[in-house]
């Protein structure tokens, strides 16, 4: 158990946290569900919580919601997946699935089981006069119950009066200690810069395997696609292709091949902004490209879910020092890593041992398709170097000890050297 008047006795990960950086971290992940749109599942948690905390043996003490109910909650419930198809969790008897690994991981890895962490529940909700007239209640949840929040943060047309996701991002970059922001990276990109990193992103994956489309053709096109979407009229969309460029409606299944087939990793997600982006400008460009005539008709749900499937990957360092190969069924589709235990990335790179990373590199070293890399230059910084792939492995001792010179991994962890080959992109 933590005492907040005696921080000389917390586990040195508290150090320079502390008990106040466990309550912007409660604010930070339970932001994150609002914005997801779960915020009556939280209120009802807290106003049951008496019923849903397990404390094993013996309780000495009374139930908190922080200890008993958020962190199994962030840390079990949404944190690990689970392998039954209906998501059940036992522990609060409910569905809840599985939402993200990296946005809600223990703080710096700690041990939430074996530490007690008593952030009073006045925090999350009380009945303190708030000063406006009819208005009780200061705490977290308190206020979250007075807004009508929306899960909708890049369409263009809202159907009803929310806050808008965007609001909850600026105010969890505000609450962050300076210190902690600046280290960390964690800073909420407005909408209207992600919407153009996107746009441009997308452009220069289709200029470099459409060489023969002119980049101003292009560049149209994405344009127009975006003004369709805001199209009500159903006559407008089916005579939408009229307004695309000739070189455009002319190679319109090979573009929506290319989209079909794109895969978008962002090895920085946090809250997951530029991948939904990404997913928003595939889906409309698809959508317009439906619109030629011979092309297939197609819907808004079927294209975004094959995006999410088939196209999206993102992790999040968060601090930590692994290394990433991302895999997706059975095949790796980026890779992450750092100069500080890659120092010859991405020509050659060192896995670690442990059974994800060990399967994710021999999935790596057996699969025909490249995959981008990226190596991190500076906190929130990544440089996107090429497409690669694996050109051979080595196990050897002797092999492996030599190019481990240079790398902070424990020589003991290296299992393999993989040595890659940079693929140029189709023409």
């Amino acid at each position: 158990m933590l005492d907040k008047h005696n921080p000389g006795s917390w586990p040195n990960v508290f150090n320079d946290f502390g008990v106040r950086g466990a309550e912007y971290e409660s604010i930070g992940k339970l932001a994150s569900l609002v914005d997801s749109g779960r915020k009556d599942f939280i209120r009802h948690l807290f106003d049951n919580r008496a019923d849903y905390a397990h404390v094993p043996g013996q309780r000495h003490r009374p139930v908190n919601f922080f200890n008993d109910i958020l962190e199994p909650l962030f840390y079990e419930a949404i944190a690990s997946p689970r392998t039954d198809e209906d998501h059940y969790y036992s522990r609060f008897d409910c569905k809840i699935p599985f939402l993200n690994g990296g946005l809600f991981e223990p703080l710096y890895g700690y041990n939430w089981v074996e530490t007690e962490i008593l952030l009073p529940d006045t925090l999350f909700a009380n009945v303190l006069p708030t000063g406006e007239e009819n208005e009780k209640g200061t705490g977290i949840l308190d206020v979250f119950d007075r807004y009508n929040f929306t899960v909708n943060e890049a369409e263009p047309l809202e159907k009803e009066v929310a806050v808008d996701p965007e609001m909850l991002g600026l105010v969890f970059e505000n609450l962050l200690p300076e210190n902690i922001r600046h280290s960390s990276g964690t800073y909420y990109t407005p909408r209207v810069i992600v919407h153009y990193m996107c746009q441009q992103a997308l452009l220069h994956y289709l200029t470099t395997r459409a060489a023969n489309i002119p980049q101003t053709d292009l560049a149209l096109f994405l344009r127009l696609a975006e003004r369709f979407t805001d199209f009500q009229a159903t006559e407008t969309k089916k005579h939408a292709d009229k307004r695309l460029p000739v070189s455009i409606s002319g190679n319109a299944s090979r573009l929506d091949d290319l989209l079909a087939n794109i895969a978008v990793c962002d090895p920085a997600i946090g809250s997951g902004a530029f991948p939904v982006g990404m997913m928003l400008e595939i889906v409309r460009a698809r959508m317009a490209l439906a619109a030629v005539e011979g092309m297939p008709a197609q819907t808004l749900y079927h294209l975004k879910r094959h995006a999410i499937q088939h196209s999206l990957y993102g992790v999040d360092l968060g601090g930590s020092e692994i290394e990433y190969l991302p895999s997706n069924h059975g095949k790796v589709v980026c890779g992450c890593f750092t100069p500080e235990r890659n120092p010859e990335a991405p020509d050659i790179i060192i896995p670690g041992t442990g059974k994800v990373r060990e399967r994710e590199a021999q999935q790596f070293c057996e699969q025909e398709i490249p995959v981008p890399i990226f190596i991190k230059r500076q906190t929130n910084e990544w440089e996107y170097v090429g497409d690669y792939k694996a050109d051979r492995f080595s196990t050897d001792p002797t092999e492996i000890e030599a190019r481990h010179q240079g790398s902070i991994t424990p020589l003991e962890e290296i299992t393999r050297v993989i040595y890659l080959k940079q693929i140029s992109p189709e023409k």
